[in-house]
C-alpha cells in the first residue's frame, strides 16, 4: 500500500494512465471473444483475435503495472532512508 501511496503522491497522472491501460487492456479480452463478421480470416477464430488483439495490450499493460510497482518500491526506500 505504501508503494501505491508513493506513486499517487509523485505522479498520479501515470497511475491513473496505468490503471486505464490495463482496464482497456481488459475491455479488449472481453472483446476479442464477441462474435462479429470479419473479413480477414485469422480474425474469425476467437482464440486467434485473443492472441492477436488482447494479449498484446495485456502485456503491455502488465508491463506497465510492474514499472510503476518497481518505481513505488524505490521511492518507500529513498523515502526511508532520507
Amino acid at each position: 500500500m505504501q508503494r501505491i501511496t508513493a506513486l499517487w503522491q509523485a505522479s498520479p497522472l501515470r497511475l491513473v494512465g496505468a490503471l486505464f491501460a490495463l482496464s482497456l487492456a481488459a475491455m479488449m479480452a472481453v472483446a476479442s471473444g464477441a462474435s462479429f463478421t470479419s473479413t480477414f480470416i485469422a480474425l474469425g477464430s476467437p482464440q486467434a483475435r485473443f492472441l492477436l488483439l488482447a494479449l498484446p495490450a495485456l502485456l503491455i499493460a502488465i508491463a506497465m503495472l510492474g514499472r510503476l510497482w518497481r518505481e513505488g518500491g524505490e521511492l518507500v526506500a529513498g523515502r526511508g532512508a532520507a
